[in-house]
């Protein structure tokens, strides 16, 4: 849905590149491939490349750990893993309920993982909706994120 060639991944590639740009974030990753990550992780190269100081690396994750490990490689083969900081796991699992320690260490996770150094400028969501995360992701992405 966001390959680099599609109206989104192109659309995406070119707020990555943005010199306002300072973080991104793509929930999920996914199957190496021509992506969402791809497209972002292109666009944040593009900025370096014309001359405009680094945003942080694009933070996503995978719970498949074989799916990440090929994505790390992928990455890398395309001389683009310094742009990308890949998690191999689930993030915030759950079950959760409001209130309990399990959900404010997600709460926890999500802001020192996903945006560490404050607001998110870009995230884009692309994942399998026959496995969809908590909503506490998208909670705290929300209010720790605020993209």
């Amino acid at each position: 849905a966001e390959h680099p060639e599609t109206s989104i991944g192109r659309h995406l590639r070119c707020l990555a590149a943005h010199p306002a740009t300072r973080s991104v974030a793509v929930l999920f990753y996914g199957n190496p491939c021509r992506n969402g990550v791809l497209s972002a992780v292109l666009g944040l190269r593009d900025r370096v490349r014309r001359g405009h100081a680094a945003a942080g690396p694009l933070v996503t994750a995978d719970g498949s750990v074989s799916h990440c490990v090929r994505g790390r490689e992928y990455l890398t083969r395309l001389g683009l893993a310094q742009y990308a900081k890949i998690r191999c796991g689930f993030v915030c699992p759950g079950p959760f309920r409001a209130g309990t320690l399990g959900a404010e260490d997600c709460l926890r996770d999500i802001r020192d993982f996903w945006c560490p150094s404050g607001d998110l400028d870009v995230l884009a969501v692309d994942f399998d909706v026959t496995a969809l995360p908590s909503p506490i992701l998208y909670q705290g992405l929300l209010h720790w994120c605020r993209p």
